[in-house]
């Protein structure tokens, strides 16, 4: 016993004793208070919806009011895969929409755009919309969201309303989109470069207003692929890319 003592009073760090041995006192009093304490868990089910009552995304969105207007004319070139592309980005979306196809509609009988909140126009050609293009221009004032979903091409009705799509000027010609650099916080990955197979002459050259805002560009020549700006207490976007 006095060679224990007389260690203990050699051992250099006495004080890390008293440590441990107040950490042995906390676990052996934890030890006490926990011992035959019994774990239970609660049992439980899930009930799931017989697959027979369950419905579609498309079929609940059947059921809730349109809220978007997507006129598009299935006579244009590639306005066809336009229309099935964005028909499911708007099912995907949970948007409610109205798909109107001037191919197979008479530009009289169109909905009235005040009754939706969004439209989008498919067709590089606006010519088929008329005098309609006008009464769109008009709804987005009032505060209505417009997209043009296709690359303009430059035509009379182009020219009457590219001034409220941003566009200053135009050259009328065509520009190769070999790559797309997104605005930075516009996307992950905006500020970055990144190239488009088989790339063509897609996207239309302008020159635009000061007051429109570019969400992507080209990487070469800089041409303006998406931009948006205010008209009114509404908003235009435009699509200027070519790709589906």
């Amino acid at each position: 016993m006095k060679r224990v003592q007389d260690w203990l009073l050699r051992f250099r760090w006495q004080k890390l004793l008293l440590v441990w041995g107040v950490f042995l006192l906390i676990a052996a009093v934890l030890f006490a208070e926990r011992s035959g304490v019994q774990y239970t868990h609660t049992r439980f089910r899930l009930s799931y919806l017989p697959q027979e009552q369950a419905i579609s995304k498309a079929q609940a969105l059947q059921e809730q009011p349109a809220t978007c207007l997507l006129l598009c004319d299935t006579r244009q070139s590639g306005v066809d895969d336009a229309r099935e592309l964005f028909t499911q980005l708007l099912q995907d979306m949970k948007v409610a929409a109205d798909v109107i196809d001037l191919a197979e509609v008479s530009v009289n009988d169109l909905p009235a755009p005040e009754n939706y909140q969004t439209a989008v126009v498919l067709m590089p050609n606006v010519e088929p919309l008329g005098e309609d293009l006008l009464r769109l221009m008009n709804w987005v004032e009032d505060g209505g969201g417009l997209l043009f979903g296709m690359s303009p091409s430059n035509d009379r009705y182009f020219n009457v309303v590219s001034a409220k799509l941003g566009v200053m000027s135009t050259s009328g010609e065509y520009k190769q989109a070999e790559s797309i650099v997104p605005a930075e916080g516009f996307m992950l990955g905006g500020g970055q470069r990144y190239e488009l197979s088989d790339p063509f002459d897609s996207s239309l050259a302008v020159a635009l207003r000061e007051d429109t805002e570019v969400y992507a560009a080209t990487g070469d020549e800089k041409v303006p692929l998406i931009w948006g700006r205010r008209q009114g207490r509404g908003r235009i976007v435009v699509d200027n890319i070519g790709y589906l």
